[in-house]
């Protein structure tokens, strides 16, 4: 179990969001899918890495994971280049719990915890809200509603290991409530 408080997310909504994307990041958007992740980069004109995230679809838009230092720079930056599309760019941080579960029994927790699990890498799967995102054999990225992600983290560790939960930050949770 890991705390990924130190990623932020920024939403691109909107009917032109995909086309949107497409031209100005590294990735892939059309390719997607609905169920589906890829990690990307968003540069300068001369080249320059500005940010690297994790894309996927969300809603009626993408959500991108980065860090959370590059989500306001980064939304600066794209909303220069909205002009007439159809789009909104907005910080999502504060809307989603963003969790890391790993090793041979994260897979069975998450499964145990929102009933579908990502088959392959860069899969995604949708329950009640929350979104859960194989980026490996072993390594899952959970992202949940607030309300709901205060419980998860508690859940997917009682799970896992049947011992309370402790982020990277070195805040300790049990049932989802910071100790």
């Amino acid at each position: 179990m890991a705390d990924l408080s130190h990623l932020g997310l920024l939403g691109v909504t909107g009917a032109d969001a995909q086309a949107f994307l497409q031209a100005q990041l590294t990735c892939d958007i059309k390719g997607l899918g609905n169920a589906a992740s890829s990690f990307g980069a968003y540069c300068s004109p001369k080249g320059r890495m500005l940010a690297s995230f994790l894309v996927w679809p969300e809603g009626d838009g993408y959500l991108l994971a980065l860090s959370r230092t590059l989500v306001d720079p980064t939304a600066k930056r794209l909303k220069m280049f909205v002009l007439r599309s159809k789009v909104v760019v907005a910080d999502q941080t504060g809307d989603r719990v963003l969790i890391g579960a790993a090793g041979r029994a994260a897979e069975r927790a998450l499964a145990a915890a929102f009933g579908a699990v990502p088959a392959s890498p860069h899969q995604v799967s949708r329950t009640d809200g929350a979104t859960v995102i194989r980026l490996s054999h072993d390594r899952f990225l959970l992202a949940a509603p607030r309300p709901r992600g205060l419980a998860v983290d508690g859940v997917v560790e009682r799970a896992t290991t049947g011992r309370h939960a402790v982020a990277g930050n070195g805040s300790t949770f049990s049932a989802g409530i910071r100790t």
